[in-house]
């Protein structure tokens, strides 16, 4: 069986952060966090439209949009 080397990396990291965490301190990195990347996640917003009357923005839109608020704003050049 092959694993990545990014991989070894960054289960080494994991377990380096928890070990080195205190008890009162959260870690940065847990086993939670680090399985995240290799998950497929779909979401259907169908529900929150059909429900709640949520709009449907394009994500080119809502870029777009975001943008224009931070650079309106000094957050962005």
């Amino acid at each position: 069986m092959k694993v990545r080397t990014g991989k070894l990396i960054l289960w080494a990291l994991v377990a380096l952060v928890v070990v080195v965490s205190t008890p009162r301190s959260i870690p940065a990195a847990t086993v939670g966090k680090a399985r995240l990347p290799g998950r497929y996640e779909f979401f259907n917003p169908g529900k929150a439209v059909r429900e709640l009357g949520l709009p449907q923005t394009p994500a080119r839109v809502a870029l777009r949009k975001a943008v224009e608020w931070y650079r309106s704003r000094g957050y962005a050049p």
